[in-house]
């Protein structure tokens, strides 16, 4: 008789996560930041420093938003998908069921890769491709991560990828050179690919929390975020 083992996630994880609540504080902090920069900013002062000090703060702060807005949905995103969940193990597959989805089945024997994150564990093979996500917060995941190991070895995941921060470190680039630039032509085109980079950020984040029920928090962010790097832009083409 074949043994099946049946491991659901925490309802406490699924309910509340104090890592997000960090994140949802930044974002409204970042926000509240963004809101006093431009309030300084239309006070009247015209001290070039002051000027220059403010522009940067705001395309930091920004950037900054913008990335942890994304972080927030992302992590809701991937909540939100195994919050539900129930995960099967038997001896010849991995099953992961969802009210509402179709189960994902990868048979044992053809577990063809296994990637340990810092909240989550990637099963991935079968025919056709399939992939698992396996939150760590499941009951009992010290023991299933042992009964997979009988398949595989399970690779661990880098914290941080380069290329993860691409988007980030170029936007900075970018809007460093709108700062700094004294040619307007570098100030438009550089303005130009920032403002697409955030465009391309807010898209993200906005697909992946259009049915969250604290997406507005992160559209909020988002709003000001724009508000602020119009200004910025606008405040640095208005030197020529």
């Amino acid at each position: 008789m074949e043994r099946v083992t049946e491991f659901r996630v925490s309802p406490a994880w699924a309910r509340n996560n104090r890592n997000d609540h960090v994140v949802r504080l930044t974002l409204w902090g970042a926000a509240l930041a963004l809101v006093g920069v431009i309030a300084v900013a239309f006070v009247g002062y015209r001290d070039p420093r002051l000027d220059t000090v403010l522009v940067w703060a705001a395309a930091i702060i920004v950037v900054g938003a913008v990335a942890a807005a994304y972080l927030l949905a992302y992590r809701n995103g991937m909540r939100r998908v195994t919050a539900d969940a129930t995960i099967r193990l038997s001896d010849s597959e991995l099953i992961a069921r969802r009210p509402g989805s179709p189960d994902k089945r990868i048979v044992t024997s053809r577990i063809s890769r296994m990637v340990e994150g810092r909240d989550w564990l990637i099963v991935e093979g079968g025919d056709p491709a399939e992939r698992i996500l396996v939150p760590k917060a499941v009951e009992g995941f010290r023991q299933l991560r042992a009964e997979l190991l009988h398949y595989g070895a399970i690779a661990q995941e880098r914290e941080a990828s380069i290329i993860a921060l691409v988007p980030v470190l170029a936007s900075l680039f970018c809007w460093a050179l709108v700062v700094l630039s004294k040619e307007a032509g570098v100030v438009k085109a550089a303005g130009c690919v920032a403002l697409l980079l955030l465009c391309w950020s807010s898209y993200k984040t906005a697909r992946i929390t259009r049915r969250h029920p604290k997406r507005f928090v992160a559209w909020a962010v988002l709003a000001i975020a724009w508000a602020s790097a119009m200004w910025i832009f606008y405040s640095n083409l208005s030197r020529f």
